[in-house]
């Protein structure tokens, strides 16, 4: 497709149905890894892009369950995208976390952006998921607890 319509990779859905690249399309519908390095490589800024909720790629690979693989292409793409809020103001540790990620790409994510896990509704979400807490305090990845 990107051959025979090289500028179709800019090419975004209607608003109405969220306002997605390809690349939100494909980390939306659990395209392989290769066919996002392929999209990566043919507009690398389409990590970037946000769609009308605030959400990029990666939020849509973090909410359904991308691959470690995956996931990792888009942060290596765009390491802010760990930082930024999307659906339901959620970052996108948050909807692995929602949505049962395996938990090496919530590891992956979380290493991104450590301090998303300091959120008020990140706590309820890792109380939720059973990941990263004893006790309902906030355990770090060197196993010690978080301060508030």
């Amino acid at each position: 497709l990107l051959k025979a319509d090289p500028q179709g990779i800019y090419v975004r859905t209607p608003i109405v149905t969220g306002g997605h690249t390809l690349l939100h399309s494909a980390a939306c519908n659990g395209a392989s890894e290769e066919i996002i390095r392929v999209l990566l490589a043919a507009w690398p800024g389409a990590s970037e892009e946000v769609d009308e909720e605030g959400n990029t790629p990666l939020h849509f690979a973090a909410a359904r369950q991308g691959s470690e693989e995956i996931v990792r292409a888009l942060l290596s793409a765009n390491p802010g995208a760990a930082k930024q809020r999307g659906y339901w103001n959620r970052y996108p540790l948050s909807l692995a976390l929602l949505n049962e990620a395996h938990p090496d790409v919530i590891q992956l994510i979380r290493d991104a952006y450590p301090d998303a896990q300091r959120e008020e509704c990140m706590v309820a979400d890792y109380m939720n998921h059973g990941l990263g807490c004893k006790r309902g305090k906030m355990i770090g990845s060197d196993g010690k607890e978080l301060e508030k």
